[in-house]
């Protein structure tokens, strides 16, 4: 373990991010350089669609090395400390009422896969859909 508080905290959201994944039915190839410009490429299953992932578990823009990508680029993959993850920039702004928020904070990584064409199945908001 790294004595760099920074560094670990990194590690354990990016492998939690990878078990996430794999138990969410995604293929993920995980970049073997330790400086790479991308952490992982998830595959779907289902769609066959490939995207470019950096793994951050705080809020911080990409690097200068990491813009100019084809395609969708190079996407944010963010993980809470609780580790909810979603995809930055593919979910709408949460409603601040706070059941809504419990509820929802659930499916933001359902709703991001599911805007970047990586899932055929649109997420179920249930009682919520309708203040979407």
């Amino acid at each position: 373990m790294s004595d760099n508080i920074k560094l670990t905290k990194g590690s354990i959201g990016e492998y939690q991010a990878i078990f996430q994944l794999l138990r969410e039915g995604y293929n993920v190839y995980k970049n073997v350089e330790s400086n790479g410009q991308i952490d992982i490429i998830i595959e779907s299953r289902e769609t066959k669609k490939l995207v470019r992932i950096d793994i951050k578990t705080a809020k911080v823009k990409l690097r200068k090395n990491q813009l100019n990508y084809p395609d969708e680029g190079i996407l944010k993959l963010r993980i809470d400390e609780d580790g909810i993850m979603w995809v930055e920039n593919y979910i709408k702004d949460m409603i601040h009422h706070q059941d809504h928020i419990k509820h929802t904070r659930k499916f933001r990584f359902k709703e991001s896969m599911y805007k970047l064409g990586m899932s055929n199945e649109k997420p179920s908001w249930g009682k919520y859909e309708n203040n979407r």
